[in-house]
């Protein structure tokens, strides 16, 4: 909250429901916590007008709502480097999930971008973004 600055101004203006076993309240402005049934309260934002939800940061917020199917569009970053260890981004799942590439594009020759859908939900974006 105390940054400045084109995307400071974005993120402070916006509303924001942050997914916490620990946090109770926030000073941050229209800021909601939600501690317990995260999954329901996404789904309950999904189904109010609006525009795409953004999860920034949580592997494990992200595996939960890949698995309860409340994911639509995933937007990565690929960088071309190969690392030796390390938690994985997506969790094993029994089943195969079939995404559609929407949009690729490279940004020199450090980073690429990609754009996938999966599942027939509209609202939920997932974005891995600086």
């Amino acid at each position: 909250p105390q940054r400045d600055g084109r995307f400071a101004d974005k993120i402070n203006t916006m509303r924001k429901v942050v997914a916490s076993t620990t946090l109770t309240s926030s000073d941050w402005r229209d800021t909601t916590i939600i501690g317990s049934d995260v999954m329901d309260a996404v789904e309950a934002i999904k189904a109010q007008d609006g525009g795409p939800i953004l999860v920034a940061g949580s592997r494990t917020l992200v595996h939960g709502l890949l698995a309860a199917g409340l994911v639509d569009e995933l937007h990565l970053q690929v960088f071309p480097v190969l690392l030796g260890s390390g938690r994985r981004l997506y969790p094993d799942v029994p089943d195969r999930t079939t995404l559609t590439l929407r949009d690729f594009a490279c940004a020199g020759q450090r980073r690429a971008a990609a754009e996938v859908r999966a599942g027939v939900l509209t609202r939920l974006s997932s974005a891995l973004r600086p």
